[in-house]
């Protein structure tokens, strides 16, 4: 009789084995689907400039509002002309983005507020909306290459005709070069 019982406990503890394999892979498959889910939904690509052309920049920006993407700021309210990060990239839902328009005719520029972008980044921004760009590097601490500001500043309306200085970071003072 001792025999049966040790058999018994055997077979109970392999159909526990056997159950609990079972549980964790379906467990894996159910985790797996929806981190399959979540990874495909929570993503949406930036429709291209040329599937843009001609738009005006609120009309892009309740484009993008669609796709789940938050607009920051219009700067400029003509025709779309550049779109940060670049069009065609895949990003996540509710990501914002930055949209560049032609200067309408006596708006004036729009200088974004660039503090702390890498410099070669600014420039390129502000070349696109039809800036001269000076730089002036100084030595300050912190990550090398950013911008520190702006003359004339942040976030105000310029001529196109005016150039505008940045403010770089050089690099840690007093360290090597």
């Amino acid at each position: 009789m001792r025999t049966i019982t040790k058999e018994e406990s055997k077979i109970k503890i392999l159909k526990l084995i056997i159950m609990f394999s079972i549980g964790a892979i379906f467990g894996g498959l159910f985790f797996l689907g929806i981190f399959y889910y979540i990874q495909n939904t929570s993503y949406v690509q930036i429709p291209s400039i040329e599937d843009l052309k001609g738009l005006k920049v609120t009309e892009v920006g309740k484009i993008l509002k669609k796709e789940g993407l938050q607009t920051e700021k219009f700067f400029g309210g003509g025709n779309l002309k550049l779109i940060i990060p670049e069009s065609g990239s895949l990003v996540k839902r509710g990501r914002k983005i930055q949209i560049y328009g032609d200067q309408e005719i006596n708006e004036g520029i729009f200088i974004p507020n660039l503090y702390g972008v890498h410099y070669l980044i600014g420039v390129d921004i502000l070349k696109n909306l039809g800036l001269n760009v000076n730089l002036v590097k100084i030595n300050y601490p912190g990550a090398d290459g950013r911008i520190l500001a702006s003359y004339p500043s942040f976030e105000s309306t310029i001529s196109n005709l005016e150039k505008i200085n940045l403010l770089v970071d050089n690099g840690e003072i007093g360290g090597n070069k």
